[in-house]
């Protein structure tokens, strides 16, 4: 009989009262946890009465295993010497454990890909919940703390391995969330710092060591160890380089139309003088800036940066990470010289001394917009500099390149309309999910959508390195909708039927979004239960909820890139967006979800015994 410990105690598909008393079910899971190894009646009797045992606990502690094994048959709690055990396996906390040390070892041997992928089904085994549900008392704390250590653990390998395959944003976020179990771990973060870096955000790694710096001064009263603050110089005297930003990939399979349109971008008679590229997760907006500025061979010099939520509250933020990393590549000479006299203004945000100018306190204006006016003018000039040749030849073009505008903060999208108005040599490229960002006046935008099917199938075959069958290609197309990102994900998942991990993490951020809220993510996550198409009414009635409300949730849905307006109706952009969202339901909810459904369905005048029966099965 198969028993699980994560998420909550479940045996056989049975759960809380189906086995039996709260007492009960801690006996079970305090000899699940000991995995097959009796544990003494004393220690029982602590784990279930503490302090307060009953007169004859060893009594109590027979009747509780009797009815445990009527319930789940006799190996469930064998009488041994002593104490009791149980011939029952806690499956998915061993096929955890299973596959996080499988991690490990495959890092330590340099099998970056088979441990990262190894690491992220771990994690994927971790994300039904704690560690035996939320309430079995005092004794399960160390239980609970070593399985986060060994999460924690896990989340270092994925960070390690996402920085190794190029993917530093996943990174960045790995290594974070081990920062959040131990806040003092040291190699979770120097994976952090250089996430950062890799993604061009060497401001945000230096901030990350500012801080864990003072917290480890303030709290344990010791300063960060020699590798951690060697990489810290590195980062200062910009040894450590970045990798996205630049170039990841030369090639983009199905975008030479957009293309060619971010090439005009530069030509002298060009119309416009910003670009925005609009897409939903995954359709492939960075690949298509990195292809274009893979081609620009000299034609411009680049300022680029990304928009993170860490980096929403500081000025400028994407917009200074990329101005560091451009002078970082320049002669302290010529840095100098694009800074020039707003050097004492702009070098301080930076991080790093790039110029020969001695440190001045330039005083402060009282009024705050004024300072952010000579910040923005002061950026401004230096940007244009940049783009002036240092032996009096004519200027190049400066292209500022934004990515993930969406995550921006105020001050970044101010500067960018603020240079449309007053730059004629600036221009801009700016990769966004949502539609709804305020873009610079006169703007073009590049509506990226989804790869057809010859180019789906020219994407698949450069990933797996073979042509693929037709029948499977248009299976995936469908399942995808054409998203490059799911279709990578899709072909390099080992279940063909499975949810790839990628995918159920950007799904799982989606729907976590702050500018979603729980209510809608809720109604997101019953709607990928009842189907593809989202029934308004069907979905009202399930939900015992006013029509209006439910319409405001499913309107987020779509201003998240999760739900798309069709002619039909309101559908999930992506069948794998519907089965990641739906796979984040537990099984008794989808069974309730359903069981709602075909209830509201048979009550309808004009009933479809065909859709009854798919929600009664």
């Amino acid at each position: 009989m198969r028993a699980r410990v994560l998420g909550g105690l479940t045996v056989g598909g049975l759960t809380d009262g189906g086995i039996g008393s709260r007492k009960a079910r801690t006996l079970l899971a305090a000899l699940l946890l000991a995995r097959g190894a009796p544990v003494r009646i004393d220690r029982l009797a602590e784990m279930l009465w503490g302090n307060s045992p009953p007169e004859r606990p060893t009594d109590q502690l027979g009747v509780l295993a009797s009815r445990l094994r009527r319930v789940l048959g006799v190996d469930a709690v064998r009488r041994t010497g002593h104490g009791y055990a149980t011939g029952l396996v806690p499956s998915d906390l061993i096929e955890f454990e299973a596959r996080a040390d499988d991690a490990q070892t495959r890092l330590a041997a340099g099998e970056v890909g088979a441990a990262l992928s190894a690491a992220r089904a771990a994690l994927e085994l971790a994300n039904a919940g704690p560690l035996l549900g939320t309430d079995m008392g005092d004794w399960l704390v160390p239980e609970r703390d070593a399985l986060a250590r060994r999460l924690a653990a896990v989340r270092l390998v994925v960070a390690t391995g996402a920085l190794a395959v190029g993917d530093p944003l996943a990174a960045v976020a790995a290594a974070e969330q081990a920062l959040d179990h131990d806040p003092y771990d040291e190699l979770a973060l120097r994976a952090l710092l250089r996430a950062h870096v890799a993604v061009g955000r060497p401001a945000a790694a230096l901030a990350a060591f500012a801080r864990f710096r003072a917290r480890l001064a303030d709290e344990l009263g010791v300063d960060p160890a020699p590798e951690t603050t060697q990489l810290h110089a590195r980062i200062l005297r910009g040894e450590e380089r970045p990798t996205v930003g630049g170039v990841r990939s030369q090639t983009v399979i199905g975008r030479d139309a957009e293309l060619a349109q971010l090439d005009r971008l530069l030509d002298s008679g060009a119309p416009a003088r910003a670009v925005a590229v609009i897409g939903e997760p995954g359709v492939g907006k960075t690949a298509l800036l990195d292809a274009f500025l893979a081609g620009l061979r000299g034609r411009a010099v680049v300022l680029a940066g990304r928009c993170d939520p860490i980096g929403r509250d500081l000025p400028l933020q994407p917009l200074l990470d990329g101005l560091d990393v451009l002078l970082r590549g320049l002669g302290r000479d010529r840095a100098a010289e694009i800074l020039g006299a707003d050097a004492m203004v702009i070098e301080p945000l930076l991080g790093a001394v790039h110029s020969n100018t001695a440190a001045v306190t330039v005083p402060a204006p009282a009024d705050p917009g004024e300072a952010l006016g000579r910040l923005f003018a002061a950026l401004l000039r230096v940007a244009e500099r940049a783009g002036s040749s240092p032996q009096g030849g004519p200027a190049v073009p400066v292209l500022i390149v934004v990515d993930d505008l969406h995550l921006a903060g105020p001050s970044t999208v101010e500067w960018l309309r603020f240079v449309a108005r007053r730059s004629q040599r600036l221009r801009a490229v700016l990769a966004t999910r949502s539609a709804g960002v305020a873009l610079p006046d006169g703007t073009q935008r590049i509506e990226l959508g989804p790869l057809d099917l010859a180019a789906a199938g020219r994407l698949v075959a450069d990933r797996t390195g073979t042509p693929v069958d037709p029948d499977r290609l248009a299976q995936l197309w469908t399942r995808t909708g054409g998203n490059p990102l799911l279709l990578h994900a899709l072909v390099t998942t080992p279940e063909q039927d499975a949810v790839p991990a990628g995918v159920s993490d950007v799904v799982e951020r989606l729907l976590a979004a702050a500018t979603l809220g729980s209510a809608a993510a809720a109604t997101l996550r019953a709607a990928a239960v009842l189907g593809p198409q989202v029934d308004l009414d069907l979905l009202t009635g399930v939900l015992e909820r006013n029509g209006s409300a439910v319409l405001d949730d499913l309107e987020a849905g779509v201003r998240a890139r999760l739900l798309v307006e069709r002619e039909s109706g309101l559908e999930f952009g992506h069948e794998l967006f519907r089965e990641a969202v739906a796979a984040s339901v537990s099984p008794s909810r989808r069974r309730l979800l359903h069981r709602q459904a075909a209830t509201v369905l048979a009550a309808r005048t004009r009933r479809d015994p065909l859709a009854i029966a798919w929600h009664a099965r």
